[in-house]
């Protein structure tokens, strides 16, 4: 005999059904729509008169940090606990039906999500995501999560910070076995998508970022992508990039080296233990310029890209 759990989060119609695992329960069930979710499980325990601290709870607590992910993902939006409802079932006949005042609520840690590419709402992507025995499992889910937390972000030193954990995530992700250390990480991430490769030494990445940083400088409009740098506005600075790089160690592309080498040689300037974060900045920073145009170039690749993680189940 199994019991059925059901977890009602702000109750609602239900519209969108994914599965996940937790510990030895292969099914269980979330049911989200805008603004609410359900979670169901069957156990072979009756957890009815002991289930704060019990598995059962610890399950429902996964849930709902899966379904508030997956809330994300469809909606941009966090999934405001303002209800929880608990049921419990043997059969067809009601045990308990309860309203929770006392369980963990689940508080969202981001807002004002800038919209999500639609690709994070693809039913396989999904699956993918919650394939995962946990929430917080893998690179590539560290490089989600960091994703959706650049989107909520304001100023464009947080965007950088979070947009670089995610491609920092990602490439590692990429690299598998076999590859190992950074540059080697980030040369493959640039082989992988056809952006040419480089392995510019700790030196060359430096005197080159510096140099980069004077040419886009030299630039008014920030709003650097692929194809403005390949056939539009930011052709010139292509070239410019072109000229300046090492033959021998770097043969990525304009796109490719912003992308990678120049994002990491800012990520060494900026977020590093022994610099402190800007706290303020004038209007004419050039070092801010240089993150705005590498936030564009990450976000771009991002937007397009990371849901490939997820696609390869």
């Amino acid at each position: 005999m199994k019991y059925a759990y059901k977890l009602y989060i702000n109750e609602g119609a239900e519209k969108n059904k994914y599965h996940f695992s937790y510990g030895s329960t292969g099914d269980a069930t979330l049911s989200i729509s805008k603004g609410n979710a359900q979670i169901e499980a069957y156990l072979t325990k009756n957890y009815n008169l002991n289930f704060e601290g019990s598995y059962a709870e610890n399950l429902f607590r996964e849930g709902l940090k899966r379904a508030s992910l997956v809330h994300i993902m469809l909606y941009s939006e966090p999934l405001k606990i303002n209800t929880l409802r608990l049921l419990f079932l043997q059969g067809t006949q009601v045990i308990s039906d309860r309203t929770i005042d006392n369980f963990p609520v689940l508080f969202p840690l981001v807002e004002h999500i800038a919209k999500l590419p639609e690709c994070w709402k693809s039913k396989e992507i999904i699956a993918a995501v919650l394939s995962r025995k946990k929430t917080c499992q893998g690179s590539e889910t560290a490089a989600l999560y960091a994703y959706i937390t650049s989107k909520s972000k304001k100023y464009e030193i947080e965007k950088f910070i979070f947009q670089w954990m995610a491609f920092n995530g990602m490439y590692t992700h990429m690299a598998g076995l076999g590859i190992e250390g950074e540059r080697a990480e980030i040369s493959n991430l640039l082989v992988h998508y056809g952006y040419g490769h480089s392995i510019c030494t700790k030196k060359e990445r430096e005197q080159l970022g510096k140099k980069v940083v004077r040419l886009i400088n030299e630039i008014d409009e920030l709003d650097v992508s692929r194809e403005s740098l390949e056939n539009g506005k930011h052709l010139d600075l292509a070239n410019k990039i072109v000229q300046l790089l090492p033959e021998t160690s770097c043969q990525a592309t304009p796109y490719g080296y912003l992308l990678g080498d120049f994002s990491y040689y800012l990520r060494c300037e900026v977020i590093h233990s022994d610099k402190p974060l800007p706290l303020f900045s004038f209007a004419d920073d050039g070092e801010l310029k240089a993150i705005t145009v590498a936030n564009r170039v990450l976000e771009e690749f991002l937007d397009k890209k990371l849901c490939d993680c997820f696609n390869t189940l």
